[in-house]
Formats: C-alpha cells, sequence, structure tokens
C-alpha cells in the first residue's frame, strides 16, 4: 500500500470523499486548517490502483494539485511526486497525471508516468512531453510501455540516472 497526502481547500473535501467511495482507497486522515481553510488529506492506496486513482482525483478537481506519494518497500521509504493539472490543447482541457517515481535517485526522477483519458488527442500527448515541471524536461525520458484500459492511457517513461548525473557535473564544472 502507498500514502497520498495532498492539501485541497476545504470546498473541495465532499469531490475528495466521493472519489475514494468510488475507488479501493481508505481515508487515513483529514486534518482541517481554519487559518488556511484547507484540509490536509492521507490516503492509502494499493500500488495497481495508484495512476487509476490520480486520474480520477484529476478528472473530479477542477484545479491543479500536488500530492506527496510514500512508498515503504525493502526496508527503504520512497517518497514520488505526483502532478494532477490540466491541459490546454486544441481549446480543450484535458486532465493529466504526471507521477515521478524517485526508486533510483534521491533528485531527479527515474522513472515517469503520464495518464490520460482514453479519448485524449494525439497533440495532448506532445504537449505533455514539452513540459518541464522542475528541472525535469519530460520529453528527455524514453517510453517503456504503454497500458490502455478502458478508462485511461498510461504511458511510461524512464530516465537515465547516470546520464543525467554525469551531465549535470560537466554543465556546473564548466
Amino acid at each position: 500500500m502507498l500514502s497520498l497526502e495532498f492539501e485541497v481547500p476545504v470546498e473541495l473535501l465532499n469531490t475528495i470523499m466521493d472519489t475514494i467511495l468510488e475507488s479501493e482507497v481508505s481515508l487515513k486522515w483529514v486534518y482541517y486548517s481554519e487559518e488556511r481553510n484547507s484540509v490536509v488529506v492521507r490516503l492509502s492506496v494499493p500500488r495497481e490502483e495508484l495512476c487509476e486513482y490520480l486520474l480520477r482525483l484529476t478528472v473530479a478537481l477542477p484545479t491543479s494539485l500536488e500530492v506527496s506519494v510514500v512508498e515503504a518497500k525493502e526496508g527503504h521509504t520512497y517518497i514520488h511526486e505526483a502532478f494532477l493539472i490540466n491541459v490546454e490543447v486544441m481549446s480543450r482541457t484535458y486532465p493529466v497525471v504526471i507521477l515521478f517515481e524517485y526508486t533510483r535517485g534521491k533528485f531527479y526522477p527515474s522513472d515517469i508516468t503520464i495518464g490520460i483519458k482514453p479519448n485524449a488527442p494525439r497533440e495532448l500527448i506532445d504537449a505533455v512531453s514539452h513540459l518541464t515541471i522542475g528541472r525535469v524536461r519530460i520529453g528527455d525520458a524514453k517510453v517503456v510501455k504503454r497500458i490502455v484500459t478502458k478508462n485511461a492511457v498510461f504511458i511510461m517513461l524512464r530516465r537515465d540516472v547516470n546520464n543525467d548525473t554525469v551531465r549535470r557535473y560537466w554543465m556546473t564544472a564548466v
């Protein structure tokens, strides 16, 4: 099981709760911040349901969201990031999930998963591949797998962490 944690305005709590009730997700706790008028939510989700749930959450929310994903595996704790965004292409807005997994490095993701709805146009994939989040350019990663389900398309990408480390070293040494 993975833990998800994120903060949303309190008026979106019912929307979040609806996505929990429709999924294989367990609510761990909710913390209400009166001064920020927001709630921090922690959920538990099975690994195989992670991307599907994040896409469902992206569709339900009217705003972009950053989600922390904590994974405990083989005596290690990994902290991943998911970005739930809406991308405008051809005068329409499409929900997109971008999951950064940090299993082989702490500072740059080794694996990236992009989740979109199956009816999204090809131009959406092109637009997402040109995105940069922080220092990570999505287009620098190589496609390793594509999974198509009834409700989603997931594109798995892999970054060569060792080459990035060498490239950063040479860039900063100059």
